[in-house]
């Protein structure tokens, strides 16, 4: 019998400081810096150092949740059995539609740039 898995995203309200700190140092940090220079922030700090209020506003909760969930897809998802179903809440939608390679980091954080929400 073959394995299957289904890959659930959170949505908006997960985010707080140092939540991108299993991230920090690896081989997918780079993510991390790639959306940092699309924004105009950095956005890996103000996931590992927030400031809560920052990190709160609607535009940086989205960016920094979605880059953390694709920074921990790309450390951990090829650990996973064959995938069948990729589920997001909310704003995991975008996260799941990435990882199921149907959406790309640059064009969200572009969106989120130019104020999508």
């Amino acid at each position: 019998m073959r394995l299957q898995a289904a890959v659930a995203f959170p949505g908006q309200g997960i985010q707080s400081p140092g939540m991108a700190a299993q991230v920090k140092g690896t081989r997918a940090w780079k993510l991390f810096t790639e959306a940092s220079t699309i924004l105009g922030y950095d956005l890996g700090k103000l996931c590992l150092e927030g400031p809560d209020e920052l990190l709160n506003k609607a535009a940086q909760a989205q960016a920094a949740i979605y880059v953390t969930c694709m920074a921990l897809w790309e450390l951990h998802g090829r650990s996973f059995p064959e995938v069948k179903v990729f589920l997001g809440h909310s704003l995991g939608e975008l996260a799941a539609l990435t990882a199921a390679g149907r959406w790309i980091l640059p064009k969200a954080c572009s969106w989120w740039k130019s104020g999508g929400n």
